[in-house]
């Protein structure tokens, strides 16, 4: 599908890089190399760095959502997945390919624990963040920036796109035809809504539309 010049331009690479223009020339057809297997040694060293880097952050205590996530991601919580899901003898686990994540913007870093969980997956990834702007956001995505600079991690910076758009059915059409599969959050209505979008024959979405919760407190308990 061609993305029309004015539309292009909507696109923006938030976290700079030597592959940016090359990228964004190519959204035509982006392709982008996922890996072999899951749980792939390079992932979980980069996993292991960005949790050592998330927990410094949130030291402070004013970013208490990235301290959080790096105890989420730290190699001890990352085995006991890992195990779980490598002993099941009901599930399947390979990479699906290119996988887009695009996710509500009322929760500042919902878009990273859904990269995150591809990411392990073995796949690539290009991962929608909301135009509204977050702190926490900001300083997340310029941890994972002094990462991707690093020699050892060009791989995964190669094959990881964070990028924004406003709402644009066709910058969203153009990117789903880049996708293997799309990770889409939100409301009921705004997750139909994309899925009505066109994309690949064989692209699989994995939907987490509108869900409820239901808490029964007793009142009479001590």
């Amino acid at each position: 599908m061609i993305l029309a010049p004015n539309e292009r331009k909507k696109v923006e690479f938030l976290i700079p890089s030597a592959f940016a223009d090359k990228q964004l020339a190519q959204l035509n057809g982006l392709y982008l190399e996922s890996y072999s297997h899951p749980f792939h040694d390079l992932v979980m060293q980069f996993l292991d760095e960005l949790s050592k880097a998330l927990l410094n952050s949130g030291a402070d205590h004013h970013y208490s959502e990235l301290t959080s996530l790096g105890y989420w991601i730290r190699p001890a919580q990352l085995k006991k997945f890992v195990l779980s899901v490598q002993t099941s003898e009901s599930r399947v686990v390979k990479p699906l390919g290119t996988v887009l994540h695009i996710a509500p913007s009322n929760v500042d870093i919902q878009f990273f624990y859904s990269w995150i969980l591809s990411l392990l997956m073995g796949n690539a990834n290009i991962i929608r963040v909301s135009q509204v702007n977050s702190e926490v956001k900001n300083k997340l995505l310029s941890q994972v920036a002094d990462l991707f600079q690093q020699p050892e991690f060009q791989t995964i910076a190669q094959n990881n796109l964070f990028v924004t758009w406003p709402h644009n059915d066709e910058i969203t059409k153009a990117m789903s035809h880049n996708a293997d599969a799309r990770m889409l959050w939100g409301s009921d209505e705004s997750v139909a809504h994309i899925r009505k979008l066109a994309c690949k024959v064989n692209c699989r979405d994995i939907v987490f539309s509108d869900k409820y919760s239901i808490a029964v407190v007793d009142l009479d308990g001590d």
